[in-house]
């Protein structure tokens, strides 16, 4: 085992040590990698009685870890500098109250596999309530590559989009110990407060309506002949600091959560709090308070019992005491609702799935060809201008099983996510500030430009060349030569001089282009390009979504985006095959125009509008059940550098396919996996006689989706990205791309100066 590889616990606020400390123990354990606690100078500060530093003292001993403060986030660099393996902090977001481990993991070497774990059930960036979301905004972001929530994606609603991908499901490390096992049964309930929290700051009074109410109960409690236990917040610490006097009928329990045996209670009740959880994991009736006018959102608790005024305490307690099997089932089920990882044997499971990472293990596969990879994950930085089909067909999709195991993690900047959040200023400054943050934030391998012709490509370009980071542009167009026929606004838009030259510099300066065809690889190379092209013999991967059947034709349909154009090609035929065939209909699914020709049929022709994102549009098509796709093309040099992708996605859907011939579907449709068409007659009588014998239309698809699941597989493609990402990382390293300017001035510092190339 390598001894230059670390696992670093990085320590900011008091309740990392409660949320960090299981998964010490754990990779103390079970992982042979020496361990590191960095604890920042606010920790110290925090910690006014040195009673966390003294846990930290006595843990680092037990675990053999050494143990190092750091006075700021320049020593915290200095720290890590030259380390390499993982570093785990469980206080990181862009949050104001984590900007210490925010930096230090913005500034991390890229050697570093930086990890930030949920701290709490209700967590910013992964589950906020309504109080987080009105302080914090809905949008916090992570600088960590790897985000480790409690529960599956579903149940992190306040996850971030730009942020998901980055989402590896674990479970909460308070399941990796058990109970402190103290054996010592208390009689009456634990009282948890959480008052320092910004839900119970959001309106005055609400701290001073929980502790009034607590009081009271645990008078009556004491008239009884019971006492209570209040656990403060670890950090918060309320009545201490406060100044508030507990009555001696009530006692104070401030160990921490791993030393604490909860199921030694007979019930408890909390602010909303994951304390909560932990009760609720450990057997005992639990209730969630909320204030009387119900300013306090408990949403998140939804199964619980809420208890508001003295009454609805007493009457809880008394059910807890009374009857606690009878509270069992709703407990069991608001766990269940909260769909967290609560199996032991599972989060421990998954968390040392997690530290491998960071171990150079000898049996790991690579994730792409060369030498000493899979030691740790690929990140990769896609730069494109939207959210665009294109990305999820070649890589996302692709790529999305080794996202899962925590083997690539990708990060997504898209110029319409700038315009979104900068306006007119996002090729400026403020827009250039961003681009270089997420940059910074990513520490990518390889910058992937998707079709990208966007501000910033310059710069971008220049940066990652300079950091040592592999560029890949990748295309499955002409996006030099976009023609009319594809409409007046795509034609403007791409034919923009600004985004002509994005693609130009791109071309020229990128250290490998990525073509989705051969067709276009040598039309590139054709017009004088001489960066190194590749292009595979998978065109692009596709799963089947519904597999072939025999049945009678219903419906037919053709899928496009401002193909009018094209689908003329066919709309002849189409429509004395309507006529002939009164009970099959006709669906256009996307930006097409309905047109004249098809006024006679009324309601049975249907223009579905487009869906965004391609993995819903994938459901939606799906759904719609065709039975016949049609795919009409005109004969232009544009579309004999395009692929076959329609083909494939009408394929999936279990539809059979009509194509023009002499087109980019003759390879496909050869071995019967297609009908093609030269003229209108045998458009119509393509069409005709897979409505007139079902069993011929169910052996086309029969024999297109035989070839689809050999020749254009999710597994294939997938190996084909890899490949080609490596490729482009072994070009950068062989220092081929070309070493030329920006555009720019002398004063580097001034974005506002760039050229928008």
């Amino acid at each position: 085992m390598s001894s230059d590889r670390r696992l670093i616990f990085l320590f900011d606020l008091l309740q990392d040590v409660n949320v960090l400390r299981p998964l010490i123990l754990l990779a103390r354990r079970r992982i042979a990698t020496p361990i590191d606690l960095l604890v920042s100078w606010s920790f110290r500060a925090r910690d006014t009685s040195g009673r966390w530093y003294e846990e930290l003292t006595s843990l680092a001993e037990l675990v053999g870890a050494s143990l190092e403060t750091f006075a700021s986030e320049g020593e915290a660099w200095r720290r890590l500098a030259g380390k390499a393996g993982m570093v785990i902090s469980a206080s990181e977001s862009s949050l104001g109250t984590h900007r210490v481990s925010h930096t230090v993991f913005r500034s991390a070497p890229t050697s570093l596999l930086r990890v930030t774990l949920q701290h709490g059930f209700e967590c910013v960036g992964f589950r906020q309530n309504r109080a987080h979301d009105n302080a914090h905004g809905a949008h916090v972001t992570f600088a960590a590559d790897v985000v480790c929530g409690w529960g599956e994606r579903a149940s992190m609603h306040s996850l971030a989009r730009c942020q998901a991908s980055k989402l590896v499901v674990t479970g909460p490390t308070a399941l990796l110990t058990g109970p402190s096992g103290k054996g010592m049964r208390q009689a009456g309930p634990l009282i948890c407060e959480n008052l320092h929290s910004v839900r119970l700051r959001a309106s005055p009074g609400l701290q001073t309506s929980f502790i009034e109410t607590f009081l009271a109960f645990c008078h009556v409690m004491q008239r009884g002949g019971h006492g209570a236990t209040l656990r403060p917040h670890p950090a918060g610490q309320y009545f201490a600091k406060n100044n508030l006097a507990l009555p001696p009928y009530v006692t104070l329990e401030d160990s921490p959560a791993y030393a604490l045996d909860f199921g030694a209670y007979a019930y408890g009740i909390s602010a909303p709090s994951s304390v909560l959880i932990d009760m609720a994991l450990a057997g005992l009736p639990v209730a969630v308070w909320q204030d009387a006018h119900d300013e306090v959102d408990v949403g998140n608790y939804s199964g619980l019992p809420v208890v508001s005024g003295l009454e609805d305490w007493l009457d809880f307690a008394g059910r807890a005491t009374t009857d606690p099997a009878a509270l069992h089932a709703g407990r069991q089920a608001f766990l269940k609702g909260t769909g967290l990882v609560t199996d032991r044997t599972e989060v421990e499971r998954r968390f040392l799935d997690l530290l491998g990472l960071a171990l150079p293990r000898k049996d790991a596969a690579p994730w792409g060809v060369g030498a000493n990879r899979g030691q740790r994950p690929l990140r990769v930085l896609f730069i494109a201008n939207g959210r665009l089909p294109t990305l999820d067909l070649y890589f996302t999709l692709p790529l999305a099983k080794l996202v899962e195991t925590g083997k690539v993690i990708w990060t997504l900047l898209t110029e319409a996510d700038l315009l979104a959040k900068h306006g007119k200023h996002a090729a400026g400054s403020t827009g250039f500030a961003r681009v270089r943050q997420t940059f910074d934030d990513a520490q990518p391998d390889v910058i992937v430009f998707c079709r990208y012709s966007g501000p910033h490509a310059a710069f971008l370009l220049q940066y990652a060349q300079q950091s040592g980071v592999a560029c890949l542009l990748h295309l499955d167009d002409d996006l030099l030569n976009v023609p009319i026929e594809l409409g007046e606004a795509k034609f403007k838009f791409h034919n923009s001089p600004e985004r002509l030259a994005a693609i130009r510099f791109l071309l020229e300066g990128s250290d490998l282009i990525f073509c989705s065809t051969s067709v276009l690889l040598r039309h590139l190379q054709a017009s004088g390009f001489t960066t190194p092209m590749h292009s595979g013999p998978v065109a692009v991967g596709m799963d089947i979504l519904r597999p072939a059947t025999l049945r009678r034709v219903r419906k037919i349909g053709y899928m496009g985006f401002d193909h009018d154009r094209d689908f003329e090609v066919a709309l002849p035929a189409i429509v004395r095959y309507l006529r002939r065939h009164g009970d099959v209909t006709l669906e256009l699914f996307g930006r097409i125009l309905r047109g004249p020709a098809l006024e006679e049929f009324g309601e049975r022709v249907v223009v579905l509008p487009p869906i965004k994102g391609y993995i819903d549009f994938r459901e939606a098509f799906a759904a719609r059940d065709w039975d016949i796709g049609i795919c009409p093309l005109l004969d232009t040099p544009f579309n004999a550098r395009k692929s076959d992708l329609k083909w494939a996605e009408y394929t999936a859907v279990g539809a059979a396919v009509v194509a023009s011939a002499g087109t980019i579907y003759d390879e496909c449709a050869r071995g019967d996996c297609a009908r093609l068409c030269d003229n209108s007659e045998s458009w119509f009588q393509a069409l005709d006689e897979l409505t007139s014998h079902p069993e011929r239309r169910f052996h086309l698809v029969e024999q297109a989706q035989r070839r689809l699941a050999l020749d254009y597989s999710l597994d294939r493609m997938r190996t084909e990205v890899m490949g080609v990402l490596a490729r482009a990382m072994d070009q950068r390293r062989g220092g081929r791309a070309a070493q030329r300017t920006l555009g720019r001035t002398e004063n580097d510092a001034n974005p506002s100066r760039i050229r928008w190339i």
